[in-house]
Formats: C-alpha cells, sequence, structure tokens
C-alpha cells in the first residue's frame, strides 16, 4: 500500500510530462493492450508492473471481469430511472439519487460532468483492491 501511495504522489507532483514517459515505459513493462490500458491510470500501471508475470495475468482476468465503462455509465445515467450510481455499486447515493429527484435534476446535470472522474476513481479503487488481494497472496 505505501508502494501505491508513493508512486502516486510522485506522478501527481512530477506533472503530465513524467505521467507519459511513465505510461509509455510501464505499457512496455506489463506488455497490457490498449483496449486494456484505457481503464488503468498511470499509479495502477506501476504497481502491476512490480507483480510477477502469472500474478499479472490473473490480475487482469480478475480486473477486466469488474472494470466499469464510461460509455455504460453514461447510458445508466440518462435512463428514465437513472441507476449510475448502482453501476459503481454505491446504493447509498443511488438511493438517495432517487429520493430527492436528482437533486431536483441539479445533482443530475453535475453528475453528468462528473462520471468520468467517478468511473475512472471507481477503476482505480477496484485495481489496487485486487493487487492487495494478489499481493497477499505472494
Amino acid at each position: 500500500m505505501f508502494k501505491w501511495a508513493l508512486v502516486h504522489w510522485i506522478m501527481e507532483k512530477e506533472g503530465h510530462g513524467l505521467l507519459l514517459g511513465m505510461e509509455k515505459f510501464l505499457s512496455q513493462q506489463t506488455h497490457v493492450s490498449e483496449d486494456i490500458r484505457k481503464y488503468m491510470t498511470p499509479a495502477l500501471m506501476a504497481e502491476l508492473s512490480l507483480l510477477p508475470t502469472n500474478k499479472k495475468m490473473e490480475f487482469l482476468d480478475l480486473y477486466m471481469a469488474q472494470v466499469k465503462s464510461l460509455l455504460w455509465a453514461y447510458i445508466a445515467l440518462v435512463l428514465i430511472f437513472p441507476f449510475h450510481y448502482a453501476y459503481q455499486d454505491r446504493w447509498g447515493k443511488q438511493v438517495l439519487f432517487w429520493v430527492t429527484a436528482g437533486g431536483l435534476l441539479v445533482w443530475w446535470i453535475a453528475d453528468f460532468f462528473r462520471l468520468p472522474d467517478m468511473i475512472r476513481e471507481y477503476n482505480e479503487k477496484l485495481g489496487f483492491r485486487i493487487l492487495e488481494k494478489l499481493e497477499r497472496e505472494v
């Protein structure tokens, strides 16, 4: 967990150029396809590169089975009875969203713009939960 926090902190402090260089380097090291990399943050890629090859493959299987898509999140948001929080396994917020009618649509409009960050955060947390589980098994 400390390794993740350190990598994440360094990436945030060093700026976008380092992130792009690090992402390119890590993508070569982990041999993760472009389709899968679009769901991962640089911090997650950095942590993944530290795993042995067999654990990387196990991680990718578990991660891709549970990762959330931004497209499906938007579809869930714009339906007549939105369920975008339920899609992220946040049932408490989902019920509150329904009870307040999306904050009388103000909350719904704000979520339209916040959704990419919410899905990115969900996927990153998911990835680190899976990594922690795999590191305990090593």
